[in-house]
Protein backbone atom coordinates (compact mmCIF):
# COMPACT_ATOMS: atom_id res chain seq x y z
CA UNK A 1 0.00 0.00 0.00
CA UNK A 2 1.40 3.47 -0.89
CA UNK A 3 2.59 5.79 1.83
CA UNK A 4 0.55 8.81 2.83
CA UNK A 5 2.20 12.10 1.91
CA UNK A 6 3.92 14.16 4.60
CA UNK A 7 2.40 17.26 6.14
CA UNK A 8 4.45 20.22 4.99
CA UNK A 9 7.13 21.10 7.53
CA UNK A 10 6.76 24.85 6.90
CA UNK A 11 3.15 25.22 8.05
CA UNK A 12 2.13 27.16 11.15
CA UNK A 13 0.47 25.09 13.90
CA UNK A 14 -1.12 26.74 16.91
CA UNK A 15 -4.08 26.35 19.25
CA UNK A 16 -7.24 27.66 17.66
CA UNK A 17 -8.06 31.16 18.91
CA UNK A 18 -11.70 30.60 17.94
CA UNK A 19 -13.62 29.78 21.11
CA UNK A 20 -16.42 28.05 19.17
CA UNK A 21 -13.87 25.95 17.23
CA UNK A 22 -11.28 24.53 19.60
CA UNK A 23 -8.49 22.45 18.16
CA UNK A 24 -5.30 22.84 16.20
CA UNK A 25 -5.21 25.73 13.73
CA UNK A 26 -3.09 25.13 10.63
CA UNK A 27 -2.15 27.83 8.14
CA UNK A 28 0.42 28.41 5.43
CA UNK A 29 2.76 31.23 6.44
CA UNK A 30 4.24 31.23 2.93
CA UNK A 31 0.76 31.88 1.53
CA UNK A 32 0.95 29.28 -1.20
CA UNK A 33 -2.48 28.43 0.16
CA UNK A 34 -4.93 30.82 1.75
CA UNK A 35 -6.68 27.98 3.59
CA UNK A 36 -6.86 27.97 7.37
CA UNK A 37 -7.94 24.71 8.98
CA UNK A 38 -8.97 23.92 12.52
CA UNK A 39 -8.54 20.24 13.34
CA UNK A 40 -10.83 19.14 16.19
CA UNK A 41 -8.90 18.07 19.30
CA UNK A 42 -10.00 14.44 19.02
CA UNK A 43 -8.53 14.15 15.49
CA UNK A 44 -5.20 15.93 16.06
CA UNK A 45 -3.34 12.66 16.85
CA UNK A 46 -4.32 11.35 13.39
CA UNK A 47 -2.12 14.00 11.80
CA UNK A 48 0.90 11.97 12.93
CA UNK A 49 0.03 9.49 10.18
CA UNK A 50 0.98 12.12 7.59
CA UNK A 51 4.70 11.64 8.16
CA UNK A 52 5.59 10.04 4.82
CA UNK A 53 6.15 6.70 6.55
CA UNK A 54 2.62 5.48 7.23
CA UNK A 55 -0.10 4.15 4.97
CA UNK A 56 -3.83 4.66 4.66
CA UNK A 57 -4.23 1.48 6.71
CA UNK A 58 -2.29 3.11 9.54
CA UNK A 59 -4.51 6.19 9.31
CA UNK A 60 -7.63 4.02 9.32
CA UNK A 61 -6.41 2.21 12.46
CA UNK A 62 -5.66 5.53 14.17
CA UNK A 63 -9.11 6.88 13.31
CA UNK A 64 -10.82 3.71 14.59
CA UNK A 65 -8.93 4.06 17.85
CA UNK A 66 -9.70 7.81 18.13
CA UNK A 67 -13.40 7.57 17.24
CA UNK A 68 -14.26 4.18 18.72
CA UNK A 69 -16.05 3.12 15.53
CA UNK A 70 -15.10 1.06 12.48
CA UNK A 71 -17.02 3.37 10.13
CA UNK A 72 -14.19 5.79 9.42
CA UNK A 73 -13.98 5.67 5.62
CA UNK A 74 -15.78 8.99 5.16
CA UNK A 75 -13.69 10.67 7.84
CA UNK A 76 -10.49 9.25 6.38
CA UNK A 77 -11.37 10.50 2.89
CA UNK A 78 -12.35 13.90 4.28
CA UNK A 79 -9.09 14.38 6.17
CA UNK A 80 -6.98 13.41 3.15
CA UNK A 81 -9.04 15.55 0.79
CA UNK A 82 -9.10 18.66 2.98
CA UNK A 83 -5.39 18.53 3.80
CA UNK A 84 -4.51 17.82 0.17
CA UNK A 85 -6.80 20.42 -1.40
CA UNK A 86 -5.54 23.00 1.09
CA UNK A 87 -1.99 22.46 -0.13
CA UNK A 88 -0.87 21.23 3.28
CA UNK A 89 0.59 17.91 2.09
CA UNK A 90 3.84 17.35 0.21
CA UNK A 91 2.13 16.14 -2.94
CA UNK A 92 1.36 17.11 -6.54
CA UNK A 93 -1.40 19.51 -5.48
CA UNK A 94 1.01 21.50 -3.34
CA UNK A 95 3.67 21.38 -6.07
CA UNK A 96 1.19 22.94 -8.51
CA UNK A 97 0.06 25.58 -5.99
CA UNK A 98 3.64 26.54 -5.12
CA UNK A 99 4.73 26.70 -8.75
CA UNK A 100 1.69 28.82 -9.68
CA UNK A 101 2.21 31.28 -6.80
CA UNK A 102 5.91 31.59 -7.57
CA UNK A 103 5.15 32.17 -11.27
CA UNK A 104 2.53 34.81 -10.39
CA UNK A 105 5.00 36.55 -8.08
CA UNK A 106 7.80 36.51 -10.65
CA UNK A 107 5.52 37.89 -13.38
CA UNK A 108 3.89 40.57 -11.24
CA UNK A 109 5.13 44.10 -11.96
CA UNK A 110 4.00 45.21 -8.48
CA UNK A 111 4.90 43.91 -5.04
CA UNK A 112 1.93 44.73 -2.84
CA UNK A 113 2.73 45.60 0.78
CA UNK A 114 2.19 42.48 2.82
CA UNK A 115 1.90 44.10 6.25
CA UNK A 116 0.15 47.39 5.50
CA UNK A 117 -2.29 48.08 8.28
CA UNK A 118 -0.63 45.65 10.67
CA UNK A 119 3.15 46.24 10.77
CA UNK A 120 2.82 49.83 9.61
CA UNK A 121 0.00 52.23 8.64
CA UNK A 122 -1.85 51.37 5.42
CA UNK A 123 -2.73 55.01 4.76
CA UNK A 124 -0.06 56.50 2.49
CA UNK A 125 0.02 59.93 4.17
CA UNK A 126 0.04 58.47 7.67
CA UNK A 127 2.89 56.15 6.69
CA UNK A 128 4.81 59.05 5.13
CA UNK A 129 4.48 60.97 8.41
CA UNK A 130 5.65 58.01 10.48
CA UNK A 131 8.63 57.38 8.20
CA UNK A 132 9.51 61.11 8.13
CA UNK A 133 9.61 61.00 11.94
CA UNK A 134 11.93 58.01 11.87
CA UNK A 135 14.21 59.68 9.34
CA UNK A 136 14.21 63.12 10.99
CA UNK A 137 17.73 64.42 11.60
CA UNK A 138 19.25 61.61 9.57
CA UNK A 139 22.28 62.52 7.53
CA UNK A 140 22.30 60.94 4.12
CA UNK A 141 25.74 59.88 2.97
CA UNK A 142 26.82 61.42 -0.32
CA UNK A 143 26.07 59.23 -3.33
CA UNK A 144 29.18 58.35 -5.27
CA UNK A 145 27.26 56.37 -7.87
CA UNK A 146 23.68 55.59 -8.87
CA UNK A 147 22.00 53.13 -6.50
CA UNK A 148 21.11 49.77 -8.06
CA UNK A 149 19.03 48.33 -5.26
CA UNK A 150 17.69 48.76 -1.79
CA UNK A 151 18.21 46.72 1.33
CA UNK A 152 14.84 46.28 3.00
CA UNK A 153 15.41 44.66 6.36
CA UNK A 154 12.70 42.36 7.56
CA UNK A 155 11.95 44.27 10.68
CA UNK A 156 8.96 46.27 11.80
CA UNK A 157 9.37 50.04 11.54
CA UNK A 158 8.53 50.44 15.23
CA UNK A 159 11.25 48.01 16.27
CA UNK A 160 13.85 48.75 13.63
CA UNK A 161 13.55 52.36 12.54
CA UNK A 162 17.19 53.01 13.39
CA UNK A 163 18.15 50.32 10.89
CA UNK A 164 15.93 51.90 8.24
CA UNK A 165 17.38 55.33 8.96
CA UNK A 166 20.93 53.99 8.64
Amino acid sequence: MPLLPRLRHDLDFMPSPIEEQPGLLIRDSFQYSDAVLVIPPALVPALACFDGQQTETDLRAALVKLTGTFEVSGLLDNIRTVLGNSGFLEDETFDRMRDERQREFAESPVRNPAHAGTGYPDDRQELAGVMAGYLANAEAPPLTRVPVGIAAPHVSPQGGWECYRA
